[in-house]
């Protein structure tokens, strides 16, 4: 019955059809506001029929309605993303520009795909704002990235790339942003990141970067930006299982694999076999820290479960910022201090399920931890963080300073 009456609430919320739409569309589907309802009205008026709209399966952009001024003139077109009973399903892009009180459906355009795999709204040029979509199959395994401009309220196809991943960012520090992806491989060891620009109404191939021949298939593209430096972090599955990421950096007016003579350093010291340990911008600042698991870090009875993980900028030339325990098994970080990197080791604690964070040269325990199911209260262990049915506890040792319980009690993060 509950299941019942929330999918009639849903039907109530801004006249959206249920028909067709997954039960991910339906529980992510928020309330339309008085001016996205007065949208969809007069699309539908124009349709002669119910749309269905099509949320972003990813991408920061989650809303199939977006309001944006593409052309430059002050006024902000809206963009709607949809499909429809006739329409074999195929996702289309409408645009519509507001008169007074009233939307008119300025211009309607059919995609390339089942699905919206991401859209943003990036600025590749001076001539207004550039729409771009990627387009997805039902599954996900094909899309197609759609480069639109707006001009004189006309929706024109800029550029048209098959990709696994791409990014927008101004690269070069010019006020404009460029498009990068990377197509899907057409042989083993072809992978190559491509930058677009925009000129003359049209978006053209200004580079092509071929990637580490053990790299297959691309799984994101990242921006980041160190000091003075900016570039792409690519994060991708291996040949030989697992994954790794590619460091590339904006030198010189050109894309450049990072380090220059060495990239191949940044793959070596990303491999590893768990995927679901990626990149992360720790400080939110724009840099993205790459994780190398540098040692596994077994106990008596454990092996191949806790791994020590240096995370590193590797546009800088400082190395390491940061230090921590992985647990492979639960998908649990832990942070530590920088300089226990070198000095510490790890043995099991004296209950199930626990192990010792110990000094190498004295053996002195500096913090006991508790990672895993546990219904059993805390007692003497202090809660850090829960997800789901997963708990992170710490029994601190006498040797442990405040600061480095700081340190450890902020840095869990689950993965």
């Amino acid at each position: 019955m509950l299941c019942i009456a929330c999918l009639f609430l849903l039907t109530a919320c801004g006249g959206v059809s249920l028909t067709g739409q997954n039960v991910e569309e339906l529980l992510r589907a928020p309330q339309l506001s008085s001016t996205q309802n007065a949208v969809q009205t007069a699309l539908n008026q124009y349709l002669g029929e119910t749309l269905q709209l099509k949320y972003p399966r990813g991408g920061d952009e989650m809303a199939p309605l977006l309001f944006e001024d593409l052309d430059g003139d002050g006024a902000q077109e809206a963009v709607v993303l949809y499909a429809t009973e006739a329409g074999a399903k195929t996702v289309n892009v409408a645009v519509l520009e507001q008169t007074g009180e009233d939307w008119n459906v300025a211009y309607d355009l059919p995609g390339l795909g089942a699905e919206v795999a991401q859209v943003e709204v990036v600025t590749l040029s001076q001539e207004g704002k550039q729409l771009v979509i990627g387009y997805a199959n039902a599954n996900m395994t094909e899309k197609y990235l759609v480069a639109y401009g707006y001009v004189d309220g006309q929706l024109h196809v800029m550029t048209t790339q098959a990709y696994d991943a791409y990014t927008a960012y101004d690269l070069f520090d010019t006020g404009f942003q460029q498009l990068l992806l990377v197509p899907p491989a057409t042989q083993p060891g072809a992978l190559s990141l491509q930058v677009y620009e925009a000129g003359a109404g049209a978006v053209t191939l200004r580079q092509s970067i071929s990637l580490d021949e053990r790299l297959t298939r691309c799984t994101a593209l990242e921006a980041t930006k160190s000091g003075r430096r900016r570039g792409i972090v690519v994060s991708a599955e291996l040949s030989a299982g697992g994954a790794a990421n590619q460091v590339l950096c904006a030198d010189g007016g050109e894309l450049v694999l990072w380090p220059r003579g060495a990239s191949g350093q940044v793959v070596d010291a990303s491999s590893r076999t768990y995927s679901t340990l990626t990149v992360r911008d720790l400080w939110q600042r724009g840099t993205l820290y790459v994780p190398c698991l540098t040692q596994s870090l077994s106990t008596k009875t454990t092996s191949q479960r806790y791994y020590a993980v240096e995370w590193r900028d590797c546009l800088s030339d400082t190395g390491v910022a940061q230090f921590g325990m992985f647990d492979a098994v639960l998908g649990v970080y832990v942070r530590v201090p920088l300089y226990w990197k070198d000095s510490i080791s790890l043995a099991d604690g004296l209950e199930e399920g626990t192990f010792r964070i110990c000094r190498k040269d004295s053996g002195e325990t500096l913090a006991v931890l508790r990672i895993g199911t546990h219904d059993a209260p805390p007692g003497a262990y202090q809660m850090l963080r829960t997800k789901g049915n997963i708990t992170v506890m710490v029994l601190f040792g006498e040797g442990c300073t405040p600061s480095e319980r700081s340190i450890i009690q902020n840095g869990v993060q689950f993965f």
